[in-house]
This record gives C-alpha cells, structure tokens and sequence, in this order.
C-alpha cells in the first residue's frame, strides 16, 4: 500500500494537528470552501493547490497569492514538486509535509487551523520557523545511531605521559552538522539535549572495547542530573565496556548545588569520577569548588591561553585558583595548551595535566556499534 501524505500544523500547546491529504487535489487558503482551510489574512483565499505527481513527492502550486507561498524558505513561482519533510509557508502560516506508512493513525482530523494559530501568525513580521527542518534527519541520526566519537589526549603536566582521553562528539550524518556545538543547537530545538548527550557516552563506550584500561572523561548535559535516568545510562556504558575508568563532567551551565551533591555522592559510589569543565568561564562555579570538591577541575581555555604574554596580575591569580583549587583535593587540568610557552607557564603554576593541541589533536575511533 501506498504512504499516506499529511500536513502538520505548529505545535503550540505540545501537540500538532495533522492533515490528511487524503482527496488530491486539495486547496489551501482562508476561503471556507477551501479544502484546507487557513484562519489568517495573510493567508490569500484560494491560496494554493496540492496535486499529486507520484510516489515520491507532490506538486504545490501557488495560486497569485498575495503574501506568497514557500517551500523551505523559497518563494515558489507556479508550481515545485516537494516532499517529505519540506516546510511550507503559505503568507505566514506554517506547515509541514509528511510522509507515513498506512498503518498509522492521525490523532486529529482535517479541520481549519485553530484560532490560536492564527494569533501567533498574524504579529509575524517574517516567516515563522517554528519547526526544525532537520528534525527527521536528528531523529534518524539517533534511532540509527549515526554518530562518531573523537578522543582527546590528556597528558601529565611533567612528564607529558598519557593519562586519559576526553570523549568528544561528532556527528555521522550527511544532513546535519558535525560539530556538538551545532547538534545540540538543533537538539534544543526538539528537547532532546538528553537524548543526544546519552548517544554520546554510549558510541564512546562502544569505541573504547577491546583497547584495555583506559581512563575516559564523557560529558553531560545540565537536564540529565536531575533525572534518575541519567545514573541507569552510566551503568549502561560501563556494562558495555567495564575497561573504562569513567570521570563525568559537569560544565558551567549546570548549577544546581543539590542536585550537584547528590551526584557527585551517587557517582563515587558507582565507582565513577567526576569533573568541572570550563571551570573560570564564569564566576558561578567557586562556592561548588569548595562545597562539593571534584576529582578533576578542567581550567577553561581563555584562562590559559597567551597566558605566557599576560600580566603578571594574570598569571598570580591563576596561580592562586590553582593552589585553592588543590588543596581541596582536585586534580588541577588546563585546557587549551596549544604552545610551549603557554606550557612552560602552565607547568610553573603548578598545574597537574594538560589538554590541548600541543599534546595532542582529537582523533576519530572507530566503534563495533
């Protein structure tokens, strides 16, 4: 059997009102006697039409509307064939083209686009995006577990020895972008921060069998200590790879003291480390450096670097968040060394490790996912 087609709706109140084309062709506009019907006067009355052109895609054509009809972003000029996945904007009403298999079932039938809608379209000065127009490649990405890790060496400050790795993400599929800092961007779109943050740790793990003991730092992202969950994927990973020694860090943006607490206490009762990361990006994370010590503080970047070049005021009060630092007990990490200057200064301050290109550039490991 064929997939059937629908349009979804915004998703205003959590939930999205999908459309069935189910009587090609269809017309879209604010006329009553349209097919689809579009409560906006940026909306033209007969609009548009939907018409079939074959199994893979459908064509839109646009009818002399006054504010304009777009796939993606782009005017349409007579008519385009689209697809599944394609976002449509008719004036500034939103929508989005759906593809699914005859099984499934709509949980909303064809009816105009509710009122609410309509107030949000109409304060539109430019074309809403409220939908992400990568969400099925992400979701794809994920369910497909198409992603790939990058590790990081971590070396002694002294004797420039091997000590660790820290796990970086990267992404593996063609439509999206590589970088975390991009993923998560979309990830935050779709409120899977935790999703893709749990993907992570989990290729890490997987990438990091059969090579020995290793000490591996993963991170995580500041929704997931608040969740119980979150401790059931640490037990996951070290079950797929009990060769690990596991440190979890903890970045600037998490700052929940208790909730901190609790999971430096649950952590170290599973056996597992934890970090701050990026700790001098802000100045929020001293009182938890003393209440709630790490094992390791990773010193932010822009601390160290052109540290060798910087005033002596600079350098004295690295020194001192350094010697605070450990004395209570934290392994002290400068993240960022990129020169031997900046190492050398590094060194005399009395840092313990070091991470950054001059001891080493990420590198992909392959994983038996």
């Amino acid at each position: 059997m064929r997939c059937r087609w629908y349009l979804e709706s915004v998703p205003l109140d959590g939930n999205r009102l999908m459309i069935p084309l189910d009587r090609l062709p269809m017309t879209v506009g604010r006329g009553e006697d349209c097919d689809i019907t579009i409560h906006s006067d940026r909306v033209s009355r007969v609009h548009a039409v939907i018409e079939a052109h074959d199994d893979s895609g459908l064509l839109l054509v646009d009818r002399g509307s006054t504010n304009g009809t777009f796939v993606n972003q782009d005017r349409v000029v007579g008519s385009i064939l689209i697809k599944d996945g394609d976002i449509l904007h008719f004036g500034t009403a939103e929508l989005r083209l759906s593809r699914r298999d005859p099984e499934w079932k709509p949980t909303a039938q064809r009816k105009p686009i509710a009122a609410e809608t309509r107030s949000t379209l109409l304060t539109a000065n430019r074309l809403p995006l409220h939908f992400e127009p990568r969400e099925r490649n992400f979701l794809v990405m994920l369910a497909e577990r198409r992603l790939r890790v990058a590790w990081q060496p971590i070396v002694d400050a002294r004797s420039r020895d091997l000590v660790a790795y820290e796990v970086l993400g990267r992404g593996g599929h063609p439509g999206l972008p590589e970088s975390p800092l991009g993923l998560f961007s979309i990830a935050e779109r779709l409120d899977k921060e935790v999703e893709l943050s749990e993907a992570f740790r989990r290729t890490g793990a997987l990438a990091a069998r059969g090579r020995g003991a290793v000490r591996l730092f993963m991170n995580s992202h500041p929704k997931e200590i608040r969740l119980a969950s979150f401790y059931d994927t640490i037990e996951e990973i070290r079950a797929l790879a009990p060769n690990i020694d596991l440190v979890i860090e903890v970045n600037e943006d998490t700052k929940d003291p208790l909730a901190m607490r609790e999971m430096a206490g649950r952590l170290h009762a599973m056996g597992v480390g934890f970090a701050y990361d990026d700790f001098g990006a802000g100045i929020s994370r001293l009182r938890e450096i003393a209440d709630i010590p790490a094992d390791v503080v990773k010193f932010d970047i822009g601390l160290i670097r052109d540290i060798d070049s910087a005033g002596p005021q600079r350098q004295r009060l690295l020194s001192r968040l350094v010697n605070m630092v450990s004395e209570l007990g934290s392994t002290t990490l400068a993240e960022g060394v990129e020169t031997e200057a900046e190492a050398a200064v590094c060194l005399q301050i009395g840092f313990d490790q070091f991470q950054g290109y001059l001891t080493g550039r990420p590198q992909i490991v392959g994983d038996d996912a």
